[in-house]
């Protein structure tokens, strides 16, 4: 195990201290405050250290050497000139480049957790990042987390109230880090977390996957709140929480100009004209209560944390105080209760303004990082979920919305984790259902010391087949990983039996150190032939694909009926929650159906389907349920009209009623336009298109150099989303396209 530690940074915050030396340097019990991490990275048995440094760098060279003083190994990572957080760590990566997990933690923390308990927690979790937590008996002075019962973190909270405590365990800010992460990062980028960011992608609302600003609730706000600077995005942090959700009107009319702000007296001016007259942060209350009724800054703290507490005896005196030290610098009796009162009432869920400076800067790292390096950024993000399907998908969405192209998974292309390649993402194998990320990791080693995979026998003969088992092949080949080997998926998976008979046998030799003595041509030679089997059709394939992946990742089943569906009134879900649409028609293609029964005894069900932009669930009660029953089992695509609740986060979808795809769209289709490029697809074109209707017809004649000849059918024909499928799915046919 190795550790990078940070230890470059100027320390301006404790100028003239930091003057002379730099601030790892500066002593603390007669010793600095980075020997006092070297120490507890030793008596961890972590001895081989990489140290990053720009100012003043040799002060620290002088002072610790190689580390052989200490019994350890230290090595240094020089700036030229500030690369930054994200570009230190990366300046660092070649001396942790070993495919190991490293521990990243500062020059200047004290701490004295056990580093060696976190790093067993960290390999038995196979997480890419784990944080370090620990259990304190009053958390209200700290980052409190809750933690599901998979160890992912559900909830952080910034010294909340009592009342609002639902966990002990808090964070300690260190870190154990797998290196796949800083390998999408370029090298030798200045990063500067503070200044160099894309305030305008925030004000977009493109915040998906940015820490603290990706929850839909959270995006509206910073659409409604335009921000241009870190001060803003300080406020938006701190705002958005119960409780202080309630001023989010009151400071945006005040930040936009539609309304003056209020500042109750003119000594607490100062005090709350950044925030427009709203009191956001616990440092405000101390600060009123200092200039207004005359508290000490250790008096004000003690204000601040009775008014936590509502401890009513404490109120009572503390209201005394208050209201005399008001009183004495010539405050009305009655204006100085009316701010007792409504500093009391912010105070009880003020945010310390400290920790949420913590998280908007943590906010402008990711921000700038989606803004200058979008590629890189989505497919860590994308590591960072290889677990959860749902996160995939919506990546995959905001991928697709910055036109960015998501790669589907390959076993000649693709890394066990999500990468990147010209541009664009690619998928990653381990992100596969129930293939394992070890399995992938082997597939992919196999593939770097052997070259690309020829055909489907060659994979078998180089892989383990202890390690990738059928169950990985059979998804692998569902999710279409062996497209670039054989591109029909019904006929890979009815060979599986075939292939791992192959993989046992080429096991079984090597195990033996048995060579054939007519080399691997022959053995290429005399492959058995794989079974016939037709390919899947559209449907089918897209059905495979999504039980593999948890999503529909090379396409949709409603991807054809888009256009029909948009002429029919039809919107995703996506685009009536950006409208705030209480009410409307969404189309989807069912994917689990749970029926249950209420108390009274009447029959409901949910129902959860999939659209072009995720996965959403509608609650369908007795009355629609006993009508469009025979419309809801899983594969069927639907349009249903739904009343939307919204509960703060959450949004409820209520089915009023529920009609076929097919249905909606009969008469919406107008024609279609066939590109070809191979002239015997026209028999079975015209077969397909044997059903008179009102459509017209277009074939688009593809030639050598690019030539094209347009002849326009005779007649009209019967035009649906169907039929649009079966032509694209006819051999020699280039693109459909609705006219």
């Amino acid at each position: 195990m190795k550790a990078v530690v940070m230890a470059g940074g100027e320390g301006s915050r404790l100028r003239p201290l930091t003057l002379t030396r730099p601030k790892p340097m500066l002593p603390v019990v007669n010793r600095p405050l980075l020997g006092h991490i070297l120490h507890l990275l030793k008596e961890h048995e972590i001895l081989d250290v990489v140290i990053t440094l720009q100012y003043m760098a040799t002060q620290v060279q002088d002072y610790f050497g190689d580390g052989r003083s200490l019994g350890m190994n230290i090595d240094y990572a020089i700036e030229e000139s500030p690369l930054g957080t994200a570009g230190s760590v990366k300046n660092a990566h070649p001396y942790v480049a070993d495919g190991e997990p490293f521990l990243v933690i500062s020059g200047d923390a004290l701490t004295d957790f056990d580093l060696t308990a976190l790093l067993k927690y960290h390999r038995g979790r196979g997480a890419l990042l784990t944080m370090a937590l620990y259990h304190v008996s009053d958390p209200l002075d700290y980052g409190v987390i809750n933690v599901r019962e998979d160890g992912r973190i559900a909830q952080l909270m910034e010294k909340p109230s009592w009342g609002e405590v639902t966990s002990d365990t808090v964070n300690t800010g260190v870190y154990v880090v797998q290196p796949e992460v800083l390998d999408l990062i370029p090298t030798g980028r200045a990063v500067d977390w503070s200044q160099n960011v894309f305030p305008e992608m925030l004000t977009r609302g493109e915040t998906v996957g940015v820490f603290q600003l990706e929850s839909s609730g959270m995006r509206d706000l910073v659409r409604q709140a335009r921000p241009t600077n870190i001060e803003d995005i300080i406020a938006l942090v701190a705002l958005y929480r119960p409780g202080p959700m309630e001023n989010i009107p009151k400071y945006l009319a005040c930040k936009h100009g539609r309304e003056k702000p209020e500042f109750l007296h003119e000594t607490i001016v100062p005090v709350v004209e950044d925030t427009y007259g709203v009191i956001i942060y616990q440092e405000q209350v101390m600060q009123i209560a200092q200039v207004f009724a005359g508290y000490s800054l250790g008096e004000a703290d003690l204000l601040r944390r009775a008014m936590g507490k509502k401890i009513k005896a404490e109120m009572e005196a503390q209201r005394a105080r208050f209201v005399s030290g008001a009183v004495e610098r010539g405050v009305a009796p009655k204006q100085a209760e009316f701010v007792f009162d409504l500093v009391d009432k912010f105070a009880g869920y003020g945010f310390n303004k400290s920790h949420s400076a913590c998280y908007a800067v943590v906010a402008y790292q990711t921000a700038w990082l989606k803004a200058n390096h979008p590629v890189e950024f989505l497919a860590a993000s994308m590591s960072l979920d290889l677990g959860n399907t749902d996160k995939l998908g919506t990546f995959k969405q905001e991928a697709e919305r910055m036109g960015i192209r998501v790669r589907p998974p390959c076993v000649n292309r693709s890394e066990a984790m999500f990468g990147v390649a010209d541009g664009e993402i690619l998928y990653a194998l381990a992100a596969i259902k129930n293939v394992g990320r070890q399995a992938m990791e082997h597939l992919v080693e196999v593939r770097r010391e052997g070259g690309p995979f020829r055909d489907l026998f060659d994979f078998a003969r180089r892989i383990n087949p202890r390690i990738v088992n059928k169950r990985a092949f059979e998804n692998l080949a569902r999710a279409g990983a062996f497209d670039c080997l054989n591109p029909n998926r019904a006929q890979v998976l009815a060979a599986v039996d075939l292939v791992l008979g192959t993989a046992n046998a080429s096991a079984q030799d090597r195990e033996s150190q048995q060579v054939s003595l007519f080399g691997e041509e022959s053995a290429a030679a005399s492959a058995p032939a794989l079974p016939a089997v037709e390919p899947w059709q559209a449907m089918q394939r897209l059905t495979e694909e999504f039980n593999a992946v948890g999503f529909y990742l090379s396409g949709h089943p409603l991807d054809d009926y888009r256009t029909s569906l948009k002429r029919s009134g039809v919107s995703t879900l996506a685009d009536l929650l950006a409208r705030n649409m209480q009410a409307g028609f969404v189309a989807g293609t069912v994917t689990a159906k749970q029926e249950r029964k209420s108390k009274k005894g009447n029959p409901f069900a949910f129902l959860s389907l999939s659209d072009a932009t995720g996965q959403f669930e509608v609650v369908v009660f007795s009355e629609v349920l006993a009508r469009s029953r025979d419309l809801m089992e899983p594969g069927s695509s639907v349009v249903i009209g739904v009343e939307i609740d919204r509960a703060g986060e959450e949004v409820k979808l209520r089915a009023q009623t529920i009609r076929s795809v097919d249905e909606v769209v009969k008469d919406a289709g107008e024609g279609l336009k066939v590109f070809i490029e191979d002239p015997a697809s026209l028999e079975p074109l015209k077969a397909r298109l044997g059903e008179r209707g009102k459509g017209l017809v277009s074939l688009v004649l593809m030639g050598e150099g690019g030539r094209e000849v347009e002849l326009r059918l005779k007649g009209r024909y019967r035009v649906t989303p169907q039929i649009r499928g079966a032509v694209k799915s006819i051999p020699g046919v280039v693109e459909v396209q609705e006219i």
